[in-house]
């Protein structure tokens, strides 16, 4: 995929997002753009996005609200993902890069996070971790960041998708899923250009 065709595929991607209040933004580094976003996601509940795109983490506690004949509840434990959609100049693909901190606000490490995977996806990338999930320089923001290894993203495109398809949206949505990003059915159904 070039670049131009990256950046009407981000633009698309973009206002679906916007259609949806999806919570995606475009960010800019120099000459390139990507795509952000920011989630929280309760352990043992459903996936609670958060309002904005800032790093705040949502207080997940602020729903119980105590009084006398209330219950003690223990905190709830959370995890925040912040999601980068760039473009891969070498690989000439869309690329994702992402980080993931647990209640504490630590990083999780590279062994922590092939164990927090979707359970659906667990066994395969558990058997392929090093070459599907590992952990790499962010080519703009320059800190670690873990990433899909790009190097089967291009045999993925040529098969599933079409000039007149939004191929971002059906990469996205597919390989998305492994780590927690489940993009709103919106997107397939306004798929094509």
């Amino acid at each position: 995929m070039l670049y131009t065709q990256f950046l009407k595929c981000v633009d698309h991607f973009i206002k679906i997002s916007e259609l949806t209040n999806d919570g995606w933004s475009v960010e800019r580094y120099k000459d390139h753009v990507y795509l952000v976003k920011c989630m929280t996601q309760c352990l043992g509940k459903d996936v609670v996005e958060s309002d904005d795109n800032t790093n705040d983490l949502v207080d997940v506690n602020a729903a119980f609200e105590k009084d006398d004949q209330s219950v003690e509840t223990p905190p709830l434990k959370y995890r925040k993902w912040e999601y980068h959609v760039l473009h891969s100049l070498s690989y000439q693909v869309p690329v994702i890069y992402f980080n993931v901190w647990n209640s504490n606000g630590q990083l999780l490490s590279l062994d922590e996070l092939w164990n927090a995977v979707n359970p659906g996806f667990k066994e395969i990338v558990l058997k392929n971790k090093w070459y599907t999930v590992t952990q790499n320089e962010h080519p703009y923001l320059f800190k670690p960041f873990f990433y899909f290894h790009p190097c089967h993203t291009e045999d993925f495109l040529n098969s599933f998708c079409d000039e007149k398809c939004n191929s971002l949206i059906t990469w996205l949505s597919s390989i998305g899923q492994v780590i927690w990003l489940e993009l709103n059915s919106t997107y397939g159904k306004l798929c094509y250009f």
